[in-house]
């Protein structure tokens, strides 16, 4: 055994592998949750009951649950970055007065065309 304690200790080095590129880079729902700030279990729900509210995901037969690819991810968020200027829309259903507004809005373009 005290042969063991003066040998030199044996260091793994580590290969490096290429990475892979942005376009190939895939993100589970715990690496998703950062991006998004949403939990990992958030997302899960999501992607069940409001996809909508996610990036569109990938499946890859033998893999468990969905992954998404940075790049789809990014360009998600990009195209939702712009939807955050504008006004929300409101809830419930309109005024008498809106209603109004749009009913003789419509006649007036029908009676245009």
């Amino acid at each position: 055994m005290d042969h063991l304690a003066h040998a030199p200790a044996k260091r793994h080095l580590r290969t490096k592998t290429p990475s892979a590129s942005p376009e190939l880079r895939t993100l589970d729902a715990h690496a998703l949750g950062p991006v998004l700030r949403k939990s990992a279990l958030s997302i899960m729900a999501d992607l069940s009951r409001a996809p909508h509210r996610l990036p569109p995901p990938i499946r890859i037969g033998g893999a468990r649950g969905a992954l998404w690819l940075e790049s789809t991810v990014l360009e998600w968020l990009q195209s939702h970055e712009q939807g955050a200027l504008e006004q929300p829309r409101r809830r419930g259903r309109p005024t008498k007065a809106e209603q109004l507004a749009r009913r003789l809005a419509e006649q007036q373009q029908s009676d245009a065309a």
